[in-house]
C-alpha cells in the first residue's frame, strides 16, 4: 500500500513537474489532478514507462497504454478521466511526451523516431527520423513554431507545419539530453551526458571524450555564444533546462535530483533545502523554480536565493 502511494505521488510530480505551467500550478492546488491519477487504471501501465504529459491549459492528460500486442497514447480530460481518444499504435513505448504550447501539438519519441500529433483529431501529422541516435530531448518554441530535436550530440531544429529540418546545431561531443528555446526564441539551449555512460541507463554506449556541457546557440546564423564543460568530478545528466538558459535540473542515478547555475564560465552545483529532492521543474517567468520532495512535498522557490515562496501540495492526501 505504501509503494502504491509513493508511486502515485511520484507521478503526480511527474505531471506538474516535467509539464509545468500557471494550469498545472492551479490544478494541484485545486485538487483537479488528482481524481485522474485515483480513477485511472492507465497509471499502472504508465508507471513503468515513467512519462506523463500535460496540456498546457491542464485540461488534458496524455498516459501511455499497453494492450497485450502494442502501445498507444491515451488522451484523457485531466478532471474526470473520461477518455477523449487514443493516439497511435506501436509496438515500441514512448520515450518522451511533450505538448506544444498553444496545446495543438503533441510529439513523442518512440521507436528509433520522433513523431508529431495533432491533438485535436489523434492524426499523425509529420514523423521524424534520427540521423545519428535516437533521443529523449525535445521541445518547442514558445510560439509553437519550431521544434528542437535532440539527434546524438547534435540538434535538429524543425518547421512544425512543414516538416522541414532548418538546420543542424552541433558543439557537443556526448549525447544530447535537455533541449531548450529561449523565451524569444532568438537562442536553443542544450546540455548533454558528461560522466561514465554506464552510470545512466541511455540509449548508447559509444565511448566519447568529455565535452561542451551546456551550449547556447543564436538560432538566426547557428553559432555558438556559450560553451561550458562540466566539473571533472561530477556524473552530469541534465534533463531540464530553466527558459533563461541560467538552470539545469539533473536526476543522479539513486532517483534524486540536483540543480546547477549557469554562470558565464561554468557550473555551479547549487545547495538545495533538502537532499531528498526528487524533481525540479522550472515555470515560465524564469524567476523561480517548482522542488518535489520525496514525502510528496511541493515547493515553489524564488531563483537564485531559493527562498520559500510558498508551498503548492502536500501529495500525502491523495
Amino acid at each position: 500500500m505504501k509503494d502504491d502511494r509513493m508511486m502515485k505521488r511520484s507521478i503526480l510530480c511527474m505531471i506538474l513537474l516535467s509539464s509545468w505551467s500557471d494550469a498545472a500550478e492551479k490544478s494541484i492546488r485545486l485538487g483537479t489532478a488528482r481524481p485522474t491519477l485515483l480513477k485511472s487504471a492507465d497509471w499502472v501501465r504508465a508507471r513503468n514507462s515513467h512519462l506523463l504529459a500535460l496540456s498546457p491549459e491542464g485540461q488534458m492528460l496524455a498516459v501511455p497504454v499497453k494492450d497485450e500486442k502494442s502501445w498507444s497514447l491515451s488522451l484523457r480530460d485531466a478532471k474526470t478521466n473520461k477518455l477523449i481518444r487514443n493516439i497511435g499504435s506501436s509496438r515500441y513505448g514512448p520515450d518522451c511526451i511533450v505538448f506544444s504550447p498553444d496545446g495543438k501539438r503533441l510529439a513523442t519519441i518512440s521507436g528509433g523516431r520522433a513523431h508529431l500529433w495533432n491533438a485535436g483529431d489523434g492524426k499523425l501529422h509529420k514523423r521524424f527520423k534520427f540521423k545519428h541516435e535516437p533521443s529523449y530531448a525535445l521541445c518547442f518554441s514558445s510560439e509553437s513554431q519550431l521544434l528542437a530535436l535532440a539527434d546524438g550530440a547534435t540538434v535538429q531544429i524543425l518547421e512544425v507545419r512543414s516538416g522541414k529540418l532548418l538546420k543542424t546545431l552541433s558543439g557537443h561531443r556526448q549525447p544530447i539530453t535537455a533541449v531548450r528555446f529561449s523565451r524569444d526564441g532568438k537562442q536553443l539551449y542544450s546540455a548533454s551526458y558528461q560522466g561514465d555512460l554506464s552510470d545512466h541507463a541511455y540509449p548508447t554506449t559509444v565511448d566519447r571524450p568529455q565535452g561542451a556541457a551546456f551550449i547556447s546557440h543564436d538560432l538566426a546564423s547557428g553559432k555558438i555564444i556559450q560553451k561550458i564543460t562540466a566539473p571533472i568530478d561530477v556524473t552530469f545528466c541534465p534533463r531540464q533546462i530553466s527558459v533563461d538558459g541560467r538552470y539545469l535540473a539533473c536526476p543522479d542515478a539513486g532517483g534524486l535530483t540536483e540543480l546547477f547555475q549557469v554562470s558565464k564560465k561554468k557550473l555551479t552545483k547549487m545547495k538545495l533545502p533538502t537532499n531528498k529532492t526528487c524533481c525540479i521543474g522550472f515555470p515560465p517567468d524564469a524567476k523561480s523554480v517548482v522542488i518535489a520532495v520525496t514525502d510528496g512535498t511541493i515547493t515553489l522557490r524564488a531563483l537564485p536565493s531559493l527562498k520559500l515562496i510558498r508551498n503548492l501540495d502536500k501529495a500525502r492526501n491523495i
